[in-house]
């Protein structure tokens, strides 16, 4: 058993950490669901003496069906007097056309009213300046472009180093990039460990100086609205056409504030991994904490073991199908509308075994419901008097008798007073058991549990929310916890000793009555009593299978001569009849109790239905001491920062 169990448990163990494995997966994806990436964006910059930096950007660009075309891309930089004197010089190629783009310097690409094709743009507002191109619509697919530009006098030069100081990507570009490669090329002249460089990006990338004049820098899986920018010092000569000059020397402050981003980078790097193992194991000890815990509920609350008699031949006294019917169905969901119709058939059959009504049949061979003379004098129970009572109203608007057909007609015209004679004698079925100690109290165990599971979900959606989904596992851990322990208190609760003892009579009187042919030392018991046997059989729904046992045992049931004479008006004529018709109720090999049973039920669903018709109404890299080294997070003062981006 504790192996059993252990394993259990490790597949359990192991299905959560494959989930939330998937889940990490999910959450941790660059694309951020956008229907554009940039599967590659190859830049080549150029500075030269003169401060301006010469752009040529190649982009191979998948879009994504979004519902409407594409037509137009661009890119914007902000706009900041002190860093750039603006841009121009803008040239985009077709490369899959084979198309140079014309330029026009009279365009609002804002405006949705230009239609043009093959036509490249700047655009300057107040704001931001904005670079784009009008390609031929397309809805989908993959396209290639080159695109050249040159931004004037980016280059500040200093008493004690010129500062290149550009974002090639701004953190309001919309799309996102898997590959992004990068070259800046630098006017010679400089020498070893007199260029300096860094690169900002949150994604993992990496910057080096491959030589004096030339720096390459590398991003992967760049999500959207993710800063690429870089940093890079070198000598004042390189620059002497420069018209952007100040005599301040800021290499060394420059250097400090590199440093003291690179330091504070690593420090959240490394609080990001740890928070990151402790969020994946808090989540695993929540999902285990909670298996276990909804084990430890279960074992709690499992129901009381009784000896009681594995077979049962006698029926408690002062029993009724309905009242039975609510013990015998507890702990598989109590009595639902699959089980009504078999507690209806049964009570009805429960009155003509106790002589208040007779079946028959008329002309037409329909099943005929009589009221009878009680000539057995045996007592009803509560239920079954309002069910006698419910019937006899029907029956006495027909003569003292009823088909089913004329008792769904007056259930039609009655239907408020047979809707609520139906719950009156549902809910008396209950009470009929009530007090005879049958039930416990629920446990408060259960209600804690109850309550700590909704706290528990409630507190995982607060920690996503708050932590701005920094902690994936702990909340995922925190919902599976609390759905485990809504799980665990959701159960029913466990009888009494008293209520599991009768509880297991009744089932032993069911595997009896399946099992009764093949037990010699149980014998059988005489005929007459499986009239009260097949009315609780009809209750189980097991009366069709005990018919077919009775049959073999009892030859007799199969002489439609001796039927009539013995059951005529009973229903064990109808249940063992071979040539009755009851205008297609009841045939050979039918299922009696439950036919009668699915009649009753369908008329008293369509009565409350007219009794109550519907009313109407990723990680990044260390920098790496200003001679290159992976990106980290800071900067952003850069040109282009703020800028932005995307398709329309």
């Amino acid at each position: 058993m504790a192996k059993k169990l252990f394993g259990g448990m490790a597949a359990a163990v192991a299905a959560v950490l494959l989930i939330l494995f998937i889940i990490g997966i999910g959450a941790g994806g660059y694309k951020h669901g956008a229907k554009q990436t940039l599967e590659n964006l190859d830049i080549v910059s150029q500075l030269n003496s003169n401060g301006d930096m010469q752009v040529t950007e190649t982009w191979r660009i998948n879009l994504e069906d979004r519902g409407k075309p594409y037509s137009n891309l661009y890119k914007t930089f902000p706009v900041n007097g002190s860093q750039s004197a603006g841009i121009e010089n803008l040239s985009v190629y077709d490369m899959d056309e084979n198309v140079q783009y014309s330029f026009r310097d009279d365009i609002d690409p804002t405006s949705g009213y230009f239609s043009e094709d093959n036509v490249c743009y700047i655009y300057n507002t107040a704001e931001d300046i904005e670079i784009g191109w009008f390609l031929p619509s397309i809805d989908s697919g993959v396209r290639n472009f080159k695109v050249s530009y040159t931004i004037k006098n980016l280059v500040s030069v200093y008493g004690d180093t010129s500062v290149l100081y550009n974002a090639f990507v701004g953190n309001k570009f919309s799309i996102p990039i898997t590959q992004l490669h990068g070259t800046i090329l630098i006017p010679s002249g400089a020498k070893d460990k007199e260029v300096k460089g860094w690169l900002h990006c949150t994604a993992q990338s990496q910057l080096t100086i491959d030589s004096p004049s030339r720096i390459s820098f590398t991003a992967n899986e760049v999500p959207p609205e993710t800063l690429v920018e870089t940093r890079v010092c070198m000598p004042v000569s390189l620059f002497p056409d420069s018209t952007k000059i100040s005599t301040v020397n800021v290499l060394s402050d420059i250097e400090k504030e590199e440093t003291k981003w690179a330091q504070d980078w690593e420090k959240q790097q490394k609080l990001n991994y740890t928070v990151g193992v402790v969020d994946a194991v808090a989540g695993v000890v929540l999902v285990i904490a909670g298996i276990f815990i909804l084990i430890w509920l279960k074992k709690k609350a499992r129901p009381y073991q009784v000896e009681a008699p594995e077979y049962t031949r006698e029926i408690p006294e002062d029993s009724s199908p309905g009242g039975a019917a609510n013990l015998f169905y507890y702990y598989s969901g109590g009595v639902t509308s699959k089980e009504e119709g078999r507690v209806f058939s049964a009570t009805l059959m429960s009155l003509a075994r106790k002589g208040y009504v007779q079946f028959d049949s008329n002309e037409k061979k329909d099943f005929v419901v009589s009221i009878a003379e009680n000539t057995k004098q045996m007592p009803l129970t509560q239920s079954e008097q309002t069910f006698y009572d419910m019937i006899s109203a029907v029956a006495s608007s027909f003569d003292g008798r009823f088909t089913m057909k004329q008792f769904e007609n007056y259930a039609k015209d009655h239907n408020k007073s047979i809707d609520s004679k139906m719950e009156l004698f549902l809910s008396q079925t209950k009470r009929e058991i009530a007090s005879r100690g049958y039930y416990e109290r629920r446990p408060s165990f259960l209600t804690v549990s109850s309550v700590l599971g909704i706290l528990g979900i409630v507190g995982a959606i607060a920690i996503l929310l708050l932590s701005g989904g920094w902690l994936v596992y702990i909340p995922v851990g925190f919902i599976i916890f609390g759905v485990l322990l809504i799980i665990a208190s959701s159960g029913k609760t466990r009888l009494s000793k008293k209520g599991e003892y009768d509880y297991a009579v009744w089932q032993g009187l069911k595997k009896y009555m399946l099992e009764f042919s093949r037990m010699k030392e149980y014998g059988v018991p005489e005929l007459t009593l499986w009239e009260e046997y097949l009315v609780y059989a009809t209750m189980m729904g097991i009366s069709k299978k005990v018919c077919d046992q009775l049959r073999m045992v009892y030859p007799q049931l199969n002489d439609d001569g001796y039927l009539y004479t013995n059951y005529g008006g009973s229903y064990m004529y109808y249940m063992f009849g071979r040539s009755i018709g009851m205008g297609g109720f009841s045939h050979i090999g039918s299922d009696f109790g439950a036919s009668l049973g699915n009649t009753i039920s369908n008329i008293s669903t369509s009565a409350t239905r007219l009794a109550h018709p519907p009313q109407s109404g990723g990680s990044g890299g260390f920098g790496g001491g200003g001679f290159g080294g992976g990106g980290f997070g800071g900067g952003g003062g850069g040109f282009g920062g703020g800028g932005g981006g995307g398709a329309r």
